[in-house]
């Protein structure tokens, strides 16, 4: 549906826009079909004048349809053109089919010719464009613009036939579509060609081309736009061609065109990447070269792009090369025409090492889980209680141990001012200043204090503290095992000697969580067991 001739269906009862092409789309303000057609557009609404569809629908209601209709339409930005509609009725299925042709160019020159000579010569004389109208064979009338591009006079011009200012070789197509269009044929209405100029050379021109009624007999108007620049560079890119070439053949990424399963191109980044030659990746089906886990997932994305979907995609899987070993490849693909057929455009990127790392880290992760997990275990059966504090007082954690014996839940005890809620009154005032040279000196302390459980059971317990640097912009915290003396108060040489183990335990949770105090955490273990 590339005509440029406007091409639509729709509702006959509502005037909903069933189906249109670019050309309709762009006669109405759109940019697309797709936008067009996603607008719910309901080309009723859009007729100047609310009559003029009800008298098109009685002529094809008639007569079966309705050629030539002319009217004025509302565009989609507000602006008011004239369109030529030739409708046709399809009543088993309620549609109007038909085309629409913009005749806004048409009806100005009418309008100014009919209206007044001086409209008139204001907009031909000071158009940009070449303007003029043939008519038999003829240029009946022409503005300067005309002249200027050909070297021509007015006198010349008129006093000869038009294919006369023909390059030779366009003459048989320029006189065929004129012919045809005179017809009433529907033929593209802009094409270009070149047309003879006095000084000898050529220029290539674009016309644009409309039929009319000129002094009561068919002629054509047209609007001839120089583009002798234009093909200058189009002609010079492709002249250019092999530098492009040499920016595919010389890019970080593997380019990949592949067409019926088939390579059809590939760039020197894609040689090295998989270690084929040219040769072997234009005989091998490509879809050898996936690994066979990842090859039906492969296919099935080629397929879908193959049939129509032109969104780029973007994805990760495995590639074999001819080594034998396992390639990790990003791929980003775009569907293209390739000698007029479909397509897709591959561009490739090694990602083997990237792909290492990340099992690498995974692995890491995985051990220090693991790790954590067994550290947490050893804090959660050892007799010892141990517990952290923050520097403002508040309770981080404590274990298993310390927690049954205050009769509390690690939820319950999380955010709560230790002093207050685990120490008695008595106590409170002493172990303030133990935090406080904790907090000024940072050395290991060792102090006895009581604690309080939740039913009011009192423990004397021998605490071993210390400080720990947390990351930076953290709060430091406090550190303390401590050992139940109440009724062992007489055997605490003995139970000193199991103390280190337990420091050494509570060091390994601070090194999984902060590895950045991991060597301080060692010394206190070697303190503890001194």
């Amino acid at each position: 549906m590339n005509s440029q001739t406007g091409l639509f269906r729709t509702e006959i009862e509502t005037g909903i826009m069933l189906e249109a092409n670019d050309s309709l789309a762009r006669f109405a303000g759109f940019e697309n079909r797709e936008a067009l057609l996603s607008s719910n557009f309901n080309i009723a609404e859009r007729y100047v004048h609310p009559d003029a569809r009800k008298k098109m629908l009685a002529i094809i209601k008639e007569q079966g349809q309705c050629d030539n209709y002319e009217t004025r339409f509302r565009r989609n930005d507000g602006s008011v053109i004239w369109i030529r509609l030739s409708t046709k009725l399809v009543p088993d299925k309620g549609w109007l089919e038909g085309v629409a042709e913009d005749i806004t160019a048409g009806k100005l020159a009418e309008d100014a010719l009919r209206e007044s000579e001086e409209k008139y010569r204001i907009l031909f004389e000071n158009a940009s464009e070449a303007i003029f109208v043939a008519q038999d064979g003829k240029v009946v009338f022409l503005n300067p613009t005309t002249a200027i591009v050909t070297g021509y006079s007015n006198k010349e011009f008129v006093s000869r036939p038009f294919v006369d200012f023909i390059h030779q070789d366009d003459r048989n197509m320029v006189m065929e579509r004129y012919v045809r269009r005179l017809n009433g044929e529907d033929i593209p209405r802009r094409y270009s060609f070149r047309i003879l100029h006095k000084n000898g050379g050529f220029r290539w021109v674009e016309l644009d081309t409309v039929l009319i009624n000129w002094k009561g007999r068919p002629a054509t108007l047209n609007f001839l736009t120089d583009i002798t620049e234009r093909k200058r560079v189009e002609e010079t890119l492709q002249k250019s061609e092999e530098r492009y070439r040499s920016l595919v053949e010389n890019a970080d990424e593997a380019i990949l065109v592949i067409q019926d399963g088939i390579i059809k191109f590939v760039n020197t980044r894609a040689i090295e990447s998989f270690g084929y030659s040219v040769q072997e990746f234009l005989s091998i089906p490509v879809f050898e070269l996936v690994h066979p886990e990842d090859r039906n997932a492969v296919i099935e994305r080629y397929l879908q792009k193959i049939n129509g979907d032109t969104t780029p995609t973007h994805h990760t899987y495995r590639s074999i090369h001819k080594g034998g070993h396992i390639v990790w490849i990003d791929i980003s693909s775009v569907l293209i025409d390739w000698e007029g057929r479909p397509a897709t455009l591959n561009l490739i990127t090694d990602i083997t090492e990237r792909k290492q790392a990340e099992e690498k880290l995974r692995e890491s992760q995985e051990r220090l889980l693991k790790e954590q997990k067994f550290t947490q275990l050893l804090l959660d059966t050892s007799p010892a209680f141990i517990v952290a504090i923050d520097f403002d007082g508040k309770t981080l954690m404590m274990n298993r141990s310390l927690l049954d014996a205050l009769e509390y839940t690690a939820e319950q005890i999380k955010g709560t001012d230790y002093l207050t809620n685990f120490v008695p009154e008595e106590d409170r005032m002493k172990l303030a200043k133990v935090f406080q040279e904790i907090i000024q000196k940072g050395n290991m302390t060792i102090n006895e204090n009581h604690i309080i459980s939740r039913s009011g059971r009192i423990y004397l317990v021998e605490w071993h503290g210390r400080s720990v640097t947390r990351e930076k912009g953290s709060s430091n915290i406090f550190v303390g095992v401590g050992l139940d003396i109440t009724d062992r108060k007489n055997s605490m040489d003995q139970l000193r000697k199991a103390l280190g183990g337990t420091v050494l335990a509570i060091a390994l949770v601070v090194e999984s969580k902060d590895p950045y105090t991991a060597g301080h955490q060692r010394r206190v273990a070697d303190i503890s067991r001194a």
